[in-house]
């Protein structure tokens, strides 16, 4: 299998992990491969799931200081592209506002847990997150 994950130029990987069959973890940070595609920072790992077998892909990563969430500017959007000819593919997304953020307005399919903004579900179509903090 494989996966790409592109993000605003600047971004930087600070994490990389599969969960195996819910249970095993593998650090693969240094499996990835990062590059530019255009004006964007491509993340991109290959890796074997065995048949009857899952897998969770993590990448964390940090926005560049111009894209990052503070208390006065307090604008986040995510699109998440589905992959043609893929189906049955599990998601999870989580977002935590930074510290003394308030969340002023959100897409409504993410929901409020705790302090947290949470959607997750079967990725059929493609996603498009907005958050707006004050």
């Amino acid at each position: 299998n494989y996966v790409r994950v592109l993000t605003k130029e600047g971004s930087k990987i600070t994490g990389a992990k599969i969960i195996y069959n819910g249970g095993v973890e593998v650090d693969i940070f240094n499996d990835v491969i990062v590059s530019k595609v255009g004006n964007k920072n491509s993340f991109e790992t290959s890796f074997k799931v065995d048949p009857m077998n899952s897998a969770r892909v993590v990448f964390s990563y940090d926005l560049p200081v111009g894209l990052s969430i503070t208390k006065d500017s307090g604008k986040y959007s995510l699109l998440w592209q589905k992959q043609p000819g893929t189906s049955k593919d599990e998601y999870f997304f989580i977002f935590n506002p930074p510290f003394g953020s308030i969340v002023e307005a959100k897409s409504d399919s993410l929901g409020m847990v705790g302090e947290s903004l949470k959607s997750n579900g079967v990725f059929e179509r493609d996603l498009d997150y907005f958050i707006y903090l004050k």
